[in-house]
């Protein structure tokens, strides 16, 4: 789902603008409902963990949870928030319907994004089970699971969006996939698979070649989750540790003893 919103600048501008005025009112109802005596910090949170269950709300929630000071409130009132979150988002989905797995990418990339990666991970698992031949989310599932060091299961996902044809991929799932997402989603695929591959002890060779396929695939019109800069900044620093750690083994290869 991330890529049916990038690029779309003015709906970033409405959506940023909407979420500002949410935190505004929900600061205000927390302050004046503790201030005033008619609730206690819990049973204020409580009450906001129940006002909706959108990104916009989520992230109004987590601002006033930043505000909180006392030991443990925060990851009490996080874990309430998120608990009565996904209750009503269960709740609401339907996952006999074919067409539903884009709510369900929804829900748990939304979790994701809040870095609720085990809980995000189900709901992304049953989205590729309703669908099991959408890219995205395979991709969702496999960028979960690598966050999760899970990168074993991330790999075989990874490569699966590789081998497809663009055309495999948006018959895969048209709601999903408009024209230039399938060439996008795989651009990103190329850095996350070496990403998977570096973590996981994977061919390293293989993975410094699947990162420069990305970079010199990027070009106007194709959408990256990444920016450039952040891909070149993030392949200098792991080939940089990659080549200190190979010098580290050769150096403890050599200090070994020898038998005689």
């Amino acid at each position: 789902m991330l890529y049916l919103l990038k690029g779309q600048r003015a709906l970033a501008i409405r959506h940023r603008a909407r979420e500002i005025r949410l935190i505004e009112r929900l600061r205000a109802l927390f302050r004046e409902s503790v201030e005033s005596g008619k609730q206690s910090r819990r049973e204020a949170l409580a009450t906001l963990a129940k006002s909706g269950d959108d990104w916009t709300t989520l992230r109004a929630r987590r601002a006033i949870l930043s505000e909180l000071k006392a030991p443990g409130s925060v990851d009490q009132a996080e874990k309430l928030i998120l608990d009565s979150w996904n209750l009503v988002s269960l709740n609401t989905s339907d996952a006999n319907s074919s067409r539903d797995h884009i709510a369900l990418i929804r829900h748990g990339n939304e979790l994701h994004e809040a870095r609720c990666y085990a809980a995000a991970l189900p709901w992304l698992e049953r989205a590729h089970r309703v669908a099991p031949r959408c890219p995205v989310a395979i991709y969702d599932r496999a960028n979960t699971l690598h966050m999760l060091d899970r990168d074993k299961e991330a790999e075989p996902l990874l490569r699966g969006l590789l081998r497809a044809t663009v055309e495999e991929l948006r018959q895969g799932c048209p709601d999903s996939c408009p024209d230039s997402s399938p060439r996008s989603l795989q651009l990103d695929v190329h850095f996350l698979l070496f990403l998977v591959l570096l973590d996981s002890g994977g061919p390293r060779d293989e993975a410094f070649v699947l990162a420069a396929k990305h970079l010199r695939l990027r070009r106007r019109g194709l959408h990256s989750l990444w920016s450039a800069r952040k891909v070149r900044a993030e392949i200098s620093e792991l080939r940089r540790k990659w080549k200190k750690g190979s010098a580290d083994q050769l150096t403890r290869s050599l200090d070994a003893p020898k038998k005689d």
